[in-house]
Protein backbone atom coordinates (compact mmCIF):
# COMPACT_ATOMS: atom_id res chain seq x y z
CA UNK A 1 0.00 0.00 0.00
CA UNK A 2 2.82 2.36 1.02
CA UNK A 3 4.73 1.62 -2.54
CA UNK A 4 1.14 2.61 -4.59
CA UNK A 5 0.68 5.43 -2.33
CA UNK A 6 4.01 6.88 -3.03
CA UNK A 7 3.73 6.07 -6.73
CA UNK A 8 0.51 8.49 -6.69
CA UNK A 9 1.98 11.20 -4.60
CA UNK A 10 5.06 11.03 -7.08
CA UNK A 11 2.06 11.26 -9.86
CA UNK A 12 0.54 14.00 -8.09
CA UNK A 13 3.59 16.14 -8.04
CA UNK A 14 4.46 16.00 -11.59
CA UNK A 15 0.90 16.75 -12.77
CA UNK A 16 1.18 19.70 -10.59
CA UNK A 17 4.24 20.79 -12.19
CA UNK A 18 2.77 20.65 -15.58
CA UNK A 19 -0.42 22.66 -14.13
CA UNK A 20 2.63 25.30 -12.83
CA UNK A 21 4.18 25.09 -16.22
CA UNK A 22 0.92 26.20 -17.90
CA UNK A 23 1.00 29.41 -15.49
CA UNK A 24 4.07 30.14 -16.15
CA UNK A 25 3.68 29.86 -20.07
CA UNK A 26 0.58 32.54 -19.16
CA UNK A 27 2.55 34.43 -17.21
CA UNK A 28 -0.10 34.42 -14.34
CA UNK A 29 1.02 34.46 -11.44
CA UNK A 30 -2.22 33.63 -9.24
CA UNK A 31 -2.56 30.35 -10.86
CA UNK A 32 1.17 29.90 -9.92
CA UNK A 33 0.22 31.04 -6.53
CA UNK A 34 -2.60 28.42 -6.04
CA UNK A 35 -0.48 25.51 -7.12
CA UNK A 36 2.41 26.45 -4.86
CA UNK A 37 0.09 26.33 -2.38
CA UNK A 38 -0.97 23.49 -3.23
CA UNK A 39 1.92 21.62 -2.96
CA UNK A 40 2.86 23.04 -0.16
CA UNK A 41 0.40 21.77 1.42
CA UNK A 42 0.23 18.35 0.45
CA UNK A 43 4.06 17.61 0.87
CA UNK A 44 6.82 18.19 3.15
CA UNK A 45 9.16 21.35 2.73
CA UNK A 46 12.29 18.90 1.16
CA UNK A 47 10.61 17.75 -1.62
CA UNK A 48 9.25 21.64 -1.92
CA UNK A 49 12.57 23.25 -1.78
CA UNK A 50 14.51 20.61 -3.18
CA UNK A 51 12.55 19.35 -6.19
CA UNK A 52 9.28 21.02 -6.96
CA UNK A 53 10.68 25.52 -6.62
CA UNK A 54 13.94 24.23 -8.55
CA UNK A 55 12.48 22.70 -11.47
CA UNK A 56 9.69 25.44 -12.00
CA UNK A 57 11.94 28.15 -10.94
CA UNK A 58 14.67 27.36 -14.01
CA UNK A 59 11.92 26.61 -16.92
CA UNK A 60 10.42 30.10 -15.64
CA UNK A 61 13.69 31.32 -15.73
CA UNK A 62 14.40 29.79 -19.25
CA UNK A 63 12.03 31.22 -20.89
CA UNK A 64 12.44 34.67 -19.73
CA UNK A 65 8.77 35.14 -17.94
CA UNK A 66 9.96 37.89 -15.47
CA UNK A 67 6.61 38.24 -13.94
CA UNK A 68 6.51 34.14 -12.87
CA UNK A 69 10.25 34.54 -12.16
CA UNK A 70 10.02 37.21 -9.38
CA UNK A 71 7.25 35.81 -7.77
CA UNK A 72 9.39 32.51 -7.44
CA UNK A 73 12.50 34.23 -6.38
CA UNK A 74 10.59 35.38 -3.38
CA UNK A 75 9.13 32.19 -2.48
CA UNK A 76 13.07 30.77 -2.53
CA UNK A 77 14.42 30.47 1.51
CA UNK A 78 17.86 28.44 0.43
CA UNK A 79 19.39 30.61 -1.86
CA UNK A 80 22.99 28.12 -0.82
CA UNK A 81 21.49 25.74 -3.08
CA UNK A 82 23.45 25.19 -6.54
CA UNK A 83 20.12 24.25 -8.24
CA UNK A 84 18.67 27.69 -7.23
CA UNK A 85 22.18 29.68 -8.29
CA UNK A 86 21.78 27.84 -11.23
CA UNK A 87 18.97 30.36 -12.71
CA UNK A 88 22.01 32.76 -12.95
CA UNK A 89 23.43 30.86 -16.11
CA UNK A 90 19.73 31.23 -17.61
CA UNK A 91 19.48 34.69 -16.63
CA UNK A 92 23.38 35.75 -17.78
CA UNK A 93 22.67 33.25 -21.38
CA UNK A 94 19.49 35.61 -21.98
CA UNK A 95 20.76 38.65 -20.52
CA UNK A 96 18.09 39.31 -18.55
CA UNK A 97 20.08 41.73 -16.25
CA UNK A 98 16.39 43.12 -14.49
CA UNK A 99 16.09 39.39 -13.14
CA UNK A 100 19.75 39.09 -11.88
CA UNK A 101 19.08 42.62 -9.81
CA UNK A 102 15.88 40.75 -8.59
CA UNK A 103 17.91 37.69 -7.61
CA UNK A 104 20.79 39.72 -5.72
CA UNK A 105 17.70 41.44 -3.96
CA UNK A 106 16.28 38.28 -2.67
CA UNK A 107 19.12 36.75 -1.70
CA UNK A 108 20.30 39.68 0.47
CA UNK A 109 17.24 38.59 2.79
CA UNK A 110 18.54 35.41 3.18
CA UNK A 111 22.26 35.71 3.23
CA UNK A 112 25.51 36.98 5.28
CA UNK A 113 27.65 39.53 3.57
CA UNK A 114 30.21 37.02 3.56
CA UNK A 115 27.89 34.21 1.26
CA UNK A 116 26.45 37.76 -0.54
CA UNK A 117 30.14 38.65 -2.07
CA UNK A 118 31.07 34.90 -3.03
CA UNK A 119 27.46 34.74 -4.79
CA UNK A 120 28.63 38.14 -7.04
CA UNK A 121 32.30 37.27 -7.06
CA UNK A 122 32.65 34.01 -7.83
CA UNK A 123 28.68 32.75 -9.28
CA UNK A 124 28.34 35.18 -11.32
CA UNK A 125 31.24 36.03 -12.96
CA UNK A 126 31.01 32.26 -13.64
CA UNK A 127 28.48 32.28 -15.36
CA UNK A 128 28.57 35.28 -16.86
CA UNK A 129 31.99 33.92 -18.70
CA UNK A 130 30.72 30.58 -19.73
CA UNK A 131 27.47 32.49 -21.39
CA UNK A 132 30.24 34.05 -23.31
CA UNK A 133 28.47 37.52 -23.72
CA UNK A 134 30.91 40.41 -22.88
CA UNK A 135 28.00 42.46 -21.50
CA UNK A 136 27.25 40.30 -18.55
CA UNK A 137 31.27 40.19 -17.72
CA UNK A 138 30.96 44.07 -18.17
CA UNK A 139 27.60 43.94 -15.78
CA UNK A 140 29.22 41.48 -13.17
CA UNK A 141 32.16 43.65 -12.75
CA UNK A 142 30.30 46.42 -12.27
CA UNK A 143 28.19 44.70 -9.54
CA UNK A 144 31.60 44.11 -7.58
CA UNK A 145 33.26 41.15 -9.64
CA UNK A 146 36.95 40.76 -10.24
CA UNK A 147 39.16 39.19 -13.40
CA UNK A 148 42.11 39.33 -10.64
CA UNK A 149 41.05 35.94 -8.98
CA UNK A 150 43.38 33.17 -9.84
CA UNK A 151 42.94 29.58 -9.98
CA UNK A 152 45.67 26.71 -8.49
CA UNK A 153 47.77 27.28 -11.43
CA UNK A 154 48.03 31.44 -11.30
CA UNK A 155 45.39 31.84 -14.26
CA UNK A 156 42.87 34.39 -14.08
CA UNK A 157 39.79 32.25 -13.02
CA UNK A 158 37.64 34.50 -15.57
CA UNK A 159 40.07 33.80 -18.04
CA UNK A 160 40.24 30.12 -17.73
CA UNK A 161 36.09 30.16 -17.83
CA UNK A 162 35.73 32.10 -20.96
CA UNK A 163 38.64 29.38 -22.60
CA UNK A 164 36.40 26.79 -21.46
CA UNK A 165 33.60 28.55 -23.59
CA UNK A 166 35.74 29.02 -26.49
CA UNK A 167 34.81 32.68 -26.99
CA UNK A 168 37.32 34.62 -28.62
CA UNK A 169 35.97 37.93 -27.58
CA UNK A 170 35.62 37.63 -24.83
CA UNK A 171 39.24 36.06 -23.84
CA UNK A 172 40.51 39.01 -25.50
CA UNK A 173 38.27 41.83 -23.47
CA UNK A 174 39.69 39.70 -20.39
CA UNK A 175 43.08 39.83 -21.64
CA UNK A 176 42.81 43.45 -22.60
CA UNK A 177 41.91 44.50 -18.99
CA UNK A 178 45.37 42.82 -17.68
CA UNK A 179 44.13 39.64 -16.48
CA UNK A 180 47.01 37.58 -15.28
CA UNK A 181 48.26 34.69 -16.57
CA UNK A 182 50.17 32.23 -14.71
CA UNK A 183 50.50 28.93 -16.79
CA UNK A 184 49.58 29.54 -20.77
CA UNK A 185 50.26 25.78 -20.93
CA UNK A 186 47.08 25.14 -18.90
CA UNK A 187 44.79 27.39 -20.82
CA UNK A 188 46.11 25.60 -24.01
CA UNK A 189 45.40 22.25 -22.33
CA UNK A 190 41.57 23.74 -21.67
CA UNK A 191 41.07 24.50 -24.96
CA UNK A 192 42.03 21.41 -26.18
CA UNK A 193 39.88 19.49 -24.15
CA UNK A 194 36.71 21.90 -23.69
CA UNK A 195 36.51 23.20 -26.84
CA UNK A 196 35.34 21.79 -30.29
CA UNK A 197 37.38 21.13 -33.39
CA UNK A 198 35.74 23.80 -34.76
CA UNK A 199 37.09 26.70 -32.19
CA UNK A 200 40.01 25.08 -31.18
CA UNK A 201 42.60 27.38 -33.85
CA UNK A 202 40.56 30.31 -33.56
CA UNK A 203 40.72 29.83 -29.61
CA UNK A 204 44.14 29.56 -29.45
CA UNK A 205 45.52 32.13 -32.14
CA UNK A 206 43.80 34.92 -29.37
CA UNK A 207 46.53 33.83 -26.59
CA UNK A 208 49.00 33.67 -29.34
CA UNK A 209 48.27 36.78 -30.67
CA UNK A 210 48.59 38.68 -27.57
CA UNK A 211 51.96 37.11 -26.82
CA UNK A 212 51.85 33.57 -25.61
CA UNK A 213 53.67 31.56 -27.69
CA UNK A 214 53.46 27.89 -28.16
CA UNK A 215 56.55 26.84 -27.70
CA UNK A 216 58.35 23.56 -29.18
CA UNK A 217 58.18 22.06 -25.16
CA UNK A 218 54.73 23.06 -25.03
CA UNK A 219 53.51 22.08 -28.35
CA UNK A 220 55.49 18.05 -27.62
CA UNK A 221 53.38 18.21 -23.91
CA UNK A 222 49.82 19.37 -25.77
CA UNK A 223 50.59 16.28 -28.31
CA UNK A 224 51.63 14.09 -25.46
CA UNK A 225 48.47 14.38 -23.80
CA UNK A 226 46.54 14.38 -26.68
CA UNK A 227 47.56 10.77 -27.73
CA UNK A 228 45.99 9.76 -24.57
CA UNK A 229 43.01 10.06 -26.15
CA UNK A 230 42.34 8.02 -29.39
CA UNK A 231 39.83 10.03 -30.23
CA UNK A 232 41.83 13.63 -31.00
CA UNK A 233 44.18 12.38 -33.88
CA UNK A 234 42.05 15.33 -35.63
CA UNK A 235 43.00 17.70 -33.05
CA UNK A 236 46.77 17.22 -32.61
CA UNK A 237 46.36 17.34 -36.88
CA UNK A 238 45.01 20.98 -36.17
CA UNK A 239 48.01 21.81 -33.43
CA UNK A 240 50.73 20.81 -35.81
CA UNK A 241 49.29 22.80 -38.91
CA UNK A 242 48.55 25.99 -36.37
CA UNK A 243 52.12 25.86 -34.85
CA UNK A 244 53.77 25.48 -38.20
CA UNK A 245 51.91 28.72 -39.68
CA UNK A 246 52.72 30.39 -36.68
CA UNK A 247 56.22 30.10 -36.99
CA UNK A 248 56.31 30.85 -40.65
CA UNK A 249 54.28 33.76 -39.81
CA UNK A 250 56.62 35.10 -37.26
CA UNK A 251 59.76 34.31 -39.70
CA UNK A 252 57.61 36.64 -42.17
CA UNK A 253 57.70 39.18 -39.58
CA UNK A 254 60.98 39.20 -38.45
CA UNK A 255 62.50 39.96 -42.22
CA UNK A 256 64.08 43.43 -42.27
CA UNK A 257 61.79 46.11 -43.04
CA UNK A 258 59.37 44.63 -40.89
CA UNK A 259 58.07 46.40 -37.70
CA UNK A 260 58.90 43.83 -34.93
CA UNK A 261 55.82 43.00 -33.62
CA UNK A 262 56.19 41.70 -30.32
CA UNK A 263 56.54 43.79 -27.30
CA UNK A 264 58.96 43.62 -24.24
CA UNK A 265 56.38 41.95 -21.95
CA UNK A 266 55.81 38.78 -24.67
CA UNK A 267 59.92 38.24 -25.53
CA UNK A 268 60.40 38.02 -21.63
CA UNK A 269 57.45 35.64 -21.11
CA UNK A 270 58.37 32.74 -19.72
CA UNK A 271 57.33 28.78 -19.83
CA UNK A 272 56.68 26.30 -17.52
CA UNK A 273 60.22 25.52 -18.35
CA UNK A 274 61.57 28.79 -17.50
CA UNK A 275 62.36 29.52 -21.05
CA UNK A 276 61.55 32.90 -22.37
CA UNK A 277 60.60 33.75 -25.70
CA UNK A 278 63.67 35.51 -25.97
CA UNK A 279 65.53 32.36 -25.30
CA UNK A 280 64.03 30.05 -27.94
CA UNK A 281 64.79 33.07 -30.47
CA UNK A 282 68.47 32.48 -29.38
CA UNK A 283 68.47 28.41 -29.25
CA UNK A 284 67.57 29.29 -33.12
CA UNK A 285 70.31 31.89 -33.72
CA UNK A 286 68.00 34.43 -35.05
CA UNK A 287 68.95 37.13 -32.39
CA UNK A 288 69.91 39.46 -35.07
CA UNK A 289 66.53 40.08 -36.12
CA UNK A 290 64.64 40.23 -33.22
CA UNK A 291 67.43 42.84 -31.38
CA UNK A 292 68.01 44.98 -34.61
CA UNK A 293 68.31 48.51 -33.04
CA UNK A 294 65.99 50.14 -36.01
CA UNK A 295 63.40 48.58 -34.21
CA UNK A 296 63.95 49.87 -31.16
CA UNK A 297 64.53 53.35 -32.42
CA UNK A 298 62.99 55.65 -29.93
CA UNK A 299 63.01 52.71 -26.84
CA UNK A 300 66.65 52.22 -26.48
CA UNK A 301 66.07 51.49 -23.05
CA UNK A 302 64.09 48.55 -24.00
CA UNK A 303 66.59 47.47 -26.06
CA UNK A 304 68.85 47.30 -23.36
CA UNK A 305 66.74 45.41 -20.83
CA UNK A 306 66.11 42.69 -23.43
CA UNK A 307 69.91 42.14 -24.03
CA UNK A 308 70.55 42.13 -20.04
CA UNK A 309 68.06 39.40 -19.81
CA UNK A 310 69.70 37.10 -22.39
CA UNK A 311 71.89 34.43 -21.19
CA UNK A 312 75.39 34.81 -21.97
CA UNK A 313 75.55 31.73 -24.13
CA UNK A 314 73.03 34.04 -26.58
CA UNK A 315 75.16 37.31 -26.51
CA UNK A 316 77.91 36.66 -28.99
CA UNK A 317 75.46 36.44 -31.22
CA UNK A 318 74.82 40.06 -31.53
CA UNK A 319 78.47 42.78 -32.23
CA UNK A 320 77.71 44.94 -29.27
CA UNK A 321 80.21 47.36 -30.55
CA UNK A 322 78.47 47.43 -34.42
CA UNK A 323 75.05 47.89 -31.63
CA UNK A 324 76.52 50.91 -29.69
CA UNK A 325 77.17 52.35 -33.59
CA UNK A 326 74.06 51.69 -35.22
CA UNK A 327 72.40 53.34 -32.27
CA UNK A 328 74.38 56.45 -32.47
CA UNK A 329 73.71 56.50 -36.00
CA UNK A 330 69.54 56.67 -35.34
CA UNK A 331 69.85 59.77 -32.66
CA UNK A 332 72.36 61.68 -35.00
CA UNK A 333 69.87 60.95 -37.90
CA UNK A 334 66.53 62.41 -35.73
CA UNK A 335 68.95 65.28 -34.46
CA UNK A 336 70.74 66.27 -37.61
CA UNK A 337 69.54 69.81 -39.18
CA UNK A 338 67.34 69.13 -42.49
CA UNK A 339 67.86 71.25 -45.32
CA UNK A 340 71.04 73.08 -46.50
CA UNK A 341 73.37 73.26 -43.39
CA UNK A 342 75.92 75.52 -43.19
CA UNK A 343 79.76 74.68 -42.47
CA UNK A 344 79.46 76.26 -39.04
CA UNK A 345 76.55 73.84 -37.73
CA UNK A 346 77.76 71.04 -39.71
CA UNK A 347 78.43 67.92 -37.23
CA UNK A 348 82.56 67.27 -36.30
CA UNK A 349 83.58 64.00 -36.18
CA UNK A 350 86.66 62.83 -34.39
Amino acid sequence: ISIAMYAFYMTWIRYQKNVAYAAIDKDDVKALKRVLDAVKLQSNYKVFSDDFLPDILRYSARHNKDKATSYLLSCVRNYKDTKIRYVLGLFCDNKNKQMINAFFQQAKKRLPAHEMRRLILGDLMEYACYSGHIEMVKFSLANGGSLNAVDNHGNSAALTWATEAASKDLIQYILDKGAPVGNVLRLYETVLFSTSIKDLVPTIEVFLENGHPLSPPMLESLKRDLGMDLYNHEKAAQLDDLHDKWMIRQEKCMTPGVCFPLSVKALLKKDKYDNTVLDYYGAQGRLKEIMSPKHWEGRKVDFWHLYNSLPPVYKDQLDIQQVHHDFSMIAFKNTAPKGKVSIKRRPKFG
